[in-house]
Order: C-alpha cells, then sequence, then structure tokens
C-alpha cells in the first residue's frame, strides 16, 4: 500500500506540474503575442470602419500608430484579460494531452 500511494503522489505531482507549466506558458505567450493580434485585427477591420489609410498598411506602421494614439495599456494589450483565462487552460491542456500521447506511443507501461 505504501509503494502504491508513493507512486501515486509522483504521478499527481507531475500532472499537476505539467498542467502550471503549461498554463505559465500559455499565459506568457498570449502576454507575448497579443499584441501582434491587435495589430493583425486592426488591419483586418480597418477597411470596414472606412479608415484604412496608410497607418494600417504595415504591421509595423499599425503598431506604431496605435502605440501613439492608444498607448500601451489601453491599445496594444486591449482585451487581454479575456485571454488570460482563455489562453492558459488552453495551453495546459495541450501541453498535458501531448504528455499522454509522448508516453503512450513511446510504449511506457505506467505513468
Amino acid at each position: 500500500i505504501m509503494l502504491l500511494s508513493e507512486h501515486l503522489k509522483q504521478w499527481y505531482q507531475r500532472r499537476v506540474r505539467g498542467v502550471l507549466y503549461g498554463a505559465l506558458a500559455g499565459l506568457c505567450g498570449q502576454s507575448i503575442a497579443y499584441p501582434l493580434d491587435v495589430a493583425r485585427r486592426r488591419m483586418q477591420t480597418g477597411g470596414i470602419k472606412g479608415d484604412h489609410l496608410e497607418r494600417y498598411s504595415t504591421m509595423r506602421k499599425t503598431l506604431v500608430h496605435i502605440y501613439q494614439n492608444e498607448g500601451i495599456k489601453r491599445g496594444l494589450y486591449k482585451g487581454l484579460s479575456l485571454n488570460f483565462v482563455k489562453g492558459p487552460m488552453a495551453a495546459s491542456i495541450s501541453y498535458t494531452v501531448f504528455d499522454y500521447v509522448n508516453h503512450f506511443i513511446e510504449g511506457k507501461e505506467s505513468y
């Protein structure tokens, strides 16, 4: 019984650690890539709003325009809070599934 409980404890710690690392990776990835996503959306919707001038013609010009007119918090990171919920959960699930599938493919009996 002691051996089984120790094995379960180690398994649980690996799972929790994997989920937490995945969540942290998702959080970092979302934080770093989010301004590019904001700029991409501005470039895509600029023509719909009728303000697709020279300022939204390239990624660099779009980022500079958003930064100069709206700033970092209210421009480049506008709406990031919702992605803080979605991103870490999706990344942690992906990493956990990857670990399970990788372990299964390698043919290890116990995990």
